[in-house]
Formats: structure tokens, sequence, C-alpha cells
């Protein structure tokens, strides 16, 4: 089944690691400009935020970006996980 990249805000501190990850595994070279993840960062507050760009392929189930993230910031999870997390976090329930 399909899993989709949830991200702890709070642990990601924008090291930049798992876009270094990416292009290694994908296209065998560190360049972050291949990768297919990628750490945006919100300037007004400074918070970095992992997204995924088209095309990822998940390593094909191997997660490599969540496996190498030193501060465990990302997770793949089921969308059934990640819509009752939402849910937790807008509801407060």
């Amino acid at each position: 089944m399909e899993r989709v990249l949830m991200v702890d805000m709070e642990r990601c501190n924008g090291c930049r690691i798992c876009e270094l990850v990416c292009s290694s595994n994908h296209f065998e070279e560190y360049n972050p400009a291949l990768s297919y993840i990628r750490v945006l960062v919100e300037p007004r507050v400074g918070v970095h935020y992992p997204a995924l760009k088209m095309g990822c392929d998940l390593c094909g189930g191997a997660y490599r970006c969540a496996e190498w993230c030193p501060r465990e910031a990302l997770r793949f999870v089921e969308p059934s996980e990640a819509a009752a997390a939402m849910k937790d976090r807008i509801i407060g329930s």
C-alpha cells in the first residue's frame, strides 16, 4: 500500500541530509538539485519542512531519506494514520 510522508517539524533542523541521500540513491551523486525531497524553510518563523517532489518512488519502499534522518523527523505512514494525526492536531482530540 502507498505510504505518505509525515514530518515532525519540531525535530527537523534543516540539515538536508535527506536531499543528499536521495540524490545519491537515485543518481549516484551528492547533488541536492537532483533530489526528490526538498527541505523548504519558512523564514518568518524559522521552520524547516521537507516536501516530496513529483517522481519520488519512495526508494522502492526503502524510504532512504527517513532511514538516514539523524533527528528522526521523517516517517512514512499509511494514509489513514496521517489523516488521524491531522484530525487530532486540528480538532485536539
